[in-house]
């Protein structure tokens, strides 16, 4: 897998590669050629969209394929039960990573991003929390468009220019970055998921 574009977070094959999510046992560090291999074995399996997602925080790491598309959400899950619902290939929800987002509202930022378009908007973010409250969390977010380079990841090697999506929240500040395709999909995302697993890296394969 490709680096992020931000340097003091860098996601590589060899960061990926240093534990994979497997259930709720204690991830076992593979080498990175075992995380290139698990990688090319999802790839071989099917013809679907794949996504490598890292929890850098956590040094976790899993691979996820496409399960369903239902109203332009895409779903991606992994072997052990984890998943992420995309829209417009940015983040939506999430199961099994704790904190879970339970759902979310991002029309506004995600029409600035996949457009590669300078604004402001809001998102809203509802989480679960420690008490298995669903708790909302509403957000102003400044979008920037910066230099467009090449990404070559696995099967995909396409243009992808940079986008960062700074953000203001009660309490809370945070930048998510996003490669973005011609197309407007959404390559290579950055972002903050929340307080237990801080920013979360997802990567597309195919």
């Amino acid at each position: 897998a490709a680096c992020t574009n931000a340097p003091d977070q860098q996601v590589t094959a060899g960061s990926i590669a240093k534990s994979l999510i497997k259930g709720r046992s204690k991830p076992v560090p593979p080498t990175p050629e075992q995380m290139a291999a698990s990688i090319q074995t999802v790839l071989a399996s099917t013809t679907a969209p794949v996504i490598a997602l890292a929890i850098p925080s956590r040094k976790a790491a899993t691979v996820m394929q496409q399960l369903e598309v239902n109203h332009g959400y895409a779903t991606f899950g992994s072997s052990d039960r984890r998943s992420v619902t995309f829209l417009g290939g940015m983040v939506t929800g999430t199961r099994g990573l704790g904190n879970d987002i339970m759902s979310s509202n991002i029309s506004g930022v995600q029409a600035l991003i996949t457009g590669r378009r300078d604004g402001s908007a809001q998102r809203v973010m509802r989480y679960l929390n420690g008490d298995d409250e669903i708790v909302a969390q509403v957000s102003t977010c400044s979008i920037r468009v910066g230099a467009t380079d090449r990404y070559r990841v696995a099967e995909v090697d396409s243009a992808a220019t940079s986008v960062s999506e700074t953000c203001l929240a009660e309490g809370l500040e945070f930048t998510n970055t996003y490669r973005v395709a011609p197309d407007g999909r959404v390559l290579q995302s950055q972002f903050w998921h929340s307080p237990l697993n801080g920013y979360i890296t997802i990567q597309a394969l195919r």
